[in-house]
Formats: C-alpha cells, sequence, structure tokens
C-alpha cells in the first residue's frame, strides 16, 4: 500500500490528504537515443536514512551504554544505514530511485503484509485471477496489436526497432507508464509522443488489456468471476464498516478511513461497479465513497419507536434503508447501475444508492470461500456464473 500525504492550506487545521503519489516507470525504457527518457531517476532523496533491524552476533556486555536515548537491547540489535540504489557496474549515486519506486514528489510509504493485501488484484496470492487475467492480456493482444500497427513508423524509433504491441518490448503499457512518469516529473520526451491521437490510442489498448476482465464486454461468468477475485475483497471489507457505521453510529468512532493504492484499483474498482469512464487514472486521482444517513419524518420516526418496542429485532433490518452510499471519482458524482430502479435510490438523486442495494451488489460480489475460489484447478470457478 503507498500513500502520499500532502499538507495543503485550504484544508482544515490538522488534516491532511492522502493519495498515491508520483513515482518512477516499473522498468527502463525508451533509455537509447533519440528518445533519451533517463535511466536512472534521481528524484529520490527522501527517506534514505534507516535503522535497519539484525540478529547481533555477539553476546551482551554489561555496563556498555549506546547513543542517548536508546536501550542496550536497542542498540545491539539495531544498524544505522542508508540506502542506496546500486548500478551494474557496481556505483550508487545519491538519491537515485527504484524502477516503481515513489519518488521525493509522492512519498510516505506502508506495507503490508502481501497475502492481506485487498487494494488491487492480488494474483500474488490468487492463482486463479493470474490465470485469468494472463487470459483476458492474450486476448487483448490478439484485437489490439494490428490497431496498434500503425504508429510503428512513428514510435519503433524510439524502442530500438521494435512494434508497438500490448506483447511487445517494451509493452505498449510499458511505453505509457514511462511518458505518464516522465510527463508528472518534467522530462521531455520525444515529440510523437506529446500527439494526443498516439497517446490516446496507446492508452486505449493498455485500458482493455488491463480491464477487460471487469467489463460485460467479456463473457459474462468470467467477468463476474474476475470482479470476485479481484475488487470483491476490498469492496467486501468497505461494505462491513458501513454496516458497522450505519446500526451503530454513535458507538462507533469511525469517520474517515482512507485507502491509498494503485491506479489499477481504482480503475478496477470503477470497472466492477459499471461505472468506468475506460481513461487510465492520473497520478493523483481517488475514489470515494461515502455514506449518509436520511433524517426520518416525524410520523415515520414515531413508526419506527412503536415498532421497535413490538418488533425489537425488526429495528436493525429496517435500519440500512436510512442509509445511502455515493460513489465518487475525481470530484464527480457516480450514479451506480445496480441502484438504478426506483427504491434502490434516493428519490430525484440517483447517485445517493440506498445502502440495501449497495449491499445487495457487494454480496454478489463477495467471495465465499477465498481459499477455494482462488485455487488453480477451478478453471471455470466454483461461483463464475453467478
Amino acid at each position: 500500500m503507498v500513500r502520499k500525504v500532502v499538507h495543503t492550506n485550504p484544508d482544515p487545521a490538522g488534516l491532511t490528504r492522502a493519495f498515491e503519489g508520483e513515482r518512477t516507470p516499473v522498468g527502463v525504457r525508451m533509455a537509447d537515443p533519440p528518445a533519451s527518457i533517463p535511466k536512472h531517476w534521481m528524484f529520490c532523496h527522501t527517506a534514505r536514512n534507516f535503522r535497519a533491524a539484525v540478529s547481533s552476533a555477539t553476546p551482551s556486555i554489561p555496563g556498555v551504554r549506546g547513543p542517548v536515548g536508546g536501550g542496550e537491547a536497542q542498540q545491539q540489535e539495531s544498524l544505522r544505514t542508508v540506502r542506496v540504489v546500486e548500478r551494474p557496474d557496481g556505483t550508487a549515486a545519491p538519491g537515485e530511485c527504484l524502477l516503481g519506486e515513489l519518488t521525493d514528489i509522492g512519498r510516505q510509504l506502508r506495507i503490508r503484509n502481501g497475502k492481506d493485501e485487498n487494494l488491487f488484484g492480488n494474483t500474488l496470492a490468487c492463482k486463479r485471477l493470474e490465470i485469468l487475467q494472463v487470459g483476458f492480456a492474450k486476448a487483448a493482444a490478439s484485437e489490439w496489436n494490428d490497431t496498434l500497427a500503425p504508429l510503428d513508423k512513428k514510435l519503433s524509433k524510439y524502442i530500438g526497432g521494435n512494434p508497438v504491441r500490448l506483447d511487445g518490448k517494451p509493452r505498449a503499457s510499458g511505453i505509457l507508464d514511462t511518458v505518464r512518469a516522465a510527463n508528472a516529473h518534467g522530462i521531455a520526451v520525444p515529440p510523437e509522443l506529446k500527439d494526443p491521437a498516439v497517446v490516446d490510442l496507446i492508452e486505449k489498448a493498455v485500458v482493455h488489456e488491463w480491464f477487460a476482465g471487469c467489463e460485460m464486454l467479456a463473457p459474462y461468468h468470467q467477468t463476474e468471476e474476475v470482479r470476485r477475485l479481484g475488487m470483491g475483497p476490498l469492496l467486501s471489507d468497505l461494505s462491513r464498516k458501513m454496516q458497522a457505521k450505519a446500526m451503530n453510529a454513535s458507538g462507533d468512532s469511525l469517520k474517515i478511513l482512507i485507502h491509498s493504492t494503485h491506479d489499477t484499483c481504482l480503475a478496477a474498482l470503477c470497472s466492477t461497479l459499471d461505472v468506468f469512464d475506460n481513461r487510465w487514472p492520473a497520478f493523483s486521482s481517488a475514489v470515494t465513497f461515502e455514506l449518509f444517513r436520511r433524517r426520518m419524518q416525524p410520523e415515520r420516526q414515531q413508526q419506527s419507536i412503536w415498532q421497535s418496542v413490538l418488533a425489537p429485532f425488526r429495528q436493525h433490518a429496517d435500519t440500512p434503508t436510512e442509509h445511502y452510499v455515493r460513489m465518487r471519482y475525481q470530484n464527480r458524482n457516480l450514479p451506480l447501475p445496480v441502484c438504478a430502479e426506483d427504491g434502490k435510490h434516493l428519490p430525484g438523486s440517483p447517485e445517493f444508492c440506498t445502502l440495501a442495494a449497495f449491499q445487495e451488489r457487494i454480496r454478489e460480489l463477495t467471495p465465499v470461500d477465498w481459499d477455494a475460489e482462488c485455487a488453480p484447478a477451478g478453471l471455470h470457478g466454483k461461483h463464475g456464473g453467478r
């Protein structure tokens, strides 16, 4: 999980904004002339000093103290280090970034156990999801490579004479990644890669490669399976927290929950809920889910009190109907198609989905048995047809 924290004057005192920050490309591409995009990105001067935990090879020496402020045990099991990036020739330069690393512009980091990560489609922990995504990527290459072919005469000279393809070398997604990272840091790119027609075509192909599995263009059972295994765990976690808040607003101290994640998660969330605009999310993009409580009319409130006396167990069941969820992306309201029917949204305001309708869809997207559904042997998915 990556988090960028930015202090901005317009925000109330003590609050900060958090979102994914700018980073370097995940690979070295177009470093040779005539493109000459840097191989080494010198944007990482922050957070290079660490105190690393190490195992002491010598027993403690009674009476020997470390630096002021640190106990004996702490000094024996820690080592002050400076992190540098070693190049193939053995040299290192201060401030050089790792590939894909947040730069000084976009730094603060938090890391979660990889198996528990739900802020992106976790193919490391879910082999079945990886198999599905590889299949969709191959299908996208077959569909889009001929469309990308006309770009060869413009761009091949920048990528070692190779063609521009989704499965090329570099991949089209890699070209897009490098261009976007360069633009974010003021690094010049070739003029052809400033042409909106060129970049837009690459973007369309790459978006299809990465997110077709979440779109209804794909076979329904496979689309649902990708959605369940990809964004299902995150949406399920969100739904549980909203339910807890709705049922116990005064007792639940949670006011705002911020997850900072990758661009691929934002696009997958929008695609999974059928509100994706088919554009690759920009750096610092944000999706928000807001929970609202509708004030009950006096007569309805009176009825609820009466019902609470006669049927106390029904009170909790009725509560979610008084709560609404609004999804926003890049400061735009996104009316959810699953809430379009009458009774599933606030009358006159389709962007306010009832919590009940929202949760109904999330239940369909929640894996019943994560480990079983992620097993590679389930080639058609136990719940793929839902």
